[in-house]
């Protein structure tokens, strides 16, 4: 299997048409849960929290796992040992959940880029009734 696929968009038609390309694609070749990063994001940890919960919770009401952020500049609270629920999250860095994407209709293209992410989580907590969780380990 190919490690790196090139999607071209054909110019910029905006974050939530290339998420939804890409999650769709991935989706394809039968991935279950797809990891969004943005072109300035990295991980400082592992995904071994991410692979924990995964492997041992019920995650089918899970729209997304996500990371704790540490944006440079900014003091951040004491990592946590256990995950928690949150109301919305940035998109980058996250795990999205494939069946729960598949039934929210996926991003919302209207959308360019601002609150791409933040109407995702508020449609799926809504209609899917769906639980965030942040990794901090």
């Amino acid at each position: 299997m190919e490690k790196i696929v090139y999607i071209s968009m054909k110019g910029n038609q905006g974050i939530a048409k290339a998420l939804n390309r890409g999650i769709n694609y991935c989706l394809e070749k039968g991935f279950s849960w797809i990891l969004t990063m943005d072109q300035d994001s990295r991980f400082i940890t592992s995904l071994k929290g991410y692979k924990e919960y995964i492997s041992n919770q019920d995650s089918q009401r899970v729209a997304i796992l996500c990371p704790t952020y540490s944006i440079e500049g900014e003091n951040r609270p004491a990592p946590a040992t256990e995950p928690y629920p949150l109301r919305k999250v940035i998109q980058s860095g996250n795990l999205i959940q494939g069946e729960v994407f598949r039934k929210s209709g996926g991003y919302q293209e209207k959308y360019f880029i601002d609150y791409v992410d933040y109407e995702y989580c508020m449609r799926s907590r809504k209609n899917w009734v769906t639980i965030y969780y942040a990794f901090r380990k």
